[in-house]
């Protein structure tokens, strides 16, 4: 008889809802209604006894009102006996713009590798310097800005910005690996009987 409580709780988990309480912290996952499949939070290996009371999120009662939802997902495939659980959160968070590059923007320096790419690049920027030549009025900081100012817009009128390049950190057999783990593990989601769990999980 599989043991489907979600409710058992050890002195762990009596001091941990104290911690909560004395802290002024919600249990995430305890004030949105779910079916008991999307509150289980942890499995035994053997599939015989569930728990909700293993992994939680907590959140400020003073934020409560930023979360959306959190549930369990038991399809994700994690290669553990605890089960994912997402938590989501909408808050409003206000933009600060700042003057100048973006954080992790770089010049496109390819477009300068030939001589003659540089000697375009040279002229322009000349260009754009003469204007800075006999500045006198304002303070040091002031033509500092300026300076860097028509370096920076030149750079980016003529270069561009570096195109990020996102490199896959799983290599083919490891990809391959976890399709044929997901499908085992969908196989014993379906599986009716008891032989045909225990030749799944042994699988």
């Amino acid at each position: 008889m599989v043991k489907e409580s979600l409710g058992p709780m050890n002195e762990n988990g009596e001091l941990f809802t104290d911690f909560c309480e004395q802290n002024d912290l919600v249990i995430a996952g305890t004030v949105f209604p779910h079916r008991k499949i999307h509150k289980v939070t942890w499995s035994s290996p053997d599939s015989r006894t569930k728990n909700q009371m293993i992994d939680n999120f907590t959140i400020s009662r003073r934020w409560q009102r930023t979360l959306q939802d959190v549930r369990a997902y038991s399809g994700a495939d994690v290669g553990s006996d605890h089960i994912l659980v997402i938590e989501k959160l909408k808050a409003k968070i206000q933009s600060i713009r700042k003057s100048g590059l973006q954080k992790n923007q770089r010049f496109d320096i390819s477009k300068i590798k030939t001589p003659a790419q540089q000697k375009e690049f040279s002229l322009s920027l000349n260009n754009r310097c003469q204007a800075l030549v006999d500045l006198e009025d304002g303070s040091l900081e002031n033509k500092w800005e300026r300076v860097k100012s028509t370096y920076t817009t030149t750079a980016e009128e003529e270069l561009g910005f570096k195109k990020r390049e996102f490199k896959s950190w799983l290599s083919e057999r490891t990809i391959k690996k976890i399709k044929e783990r997901r499908s085992i593990k969908q196989r014993l989601y379906h599986a009716r009987t008891r032989i045909q769990k225990r030749q799944t999980r042994r699988e």
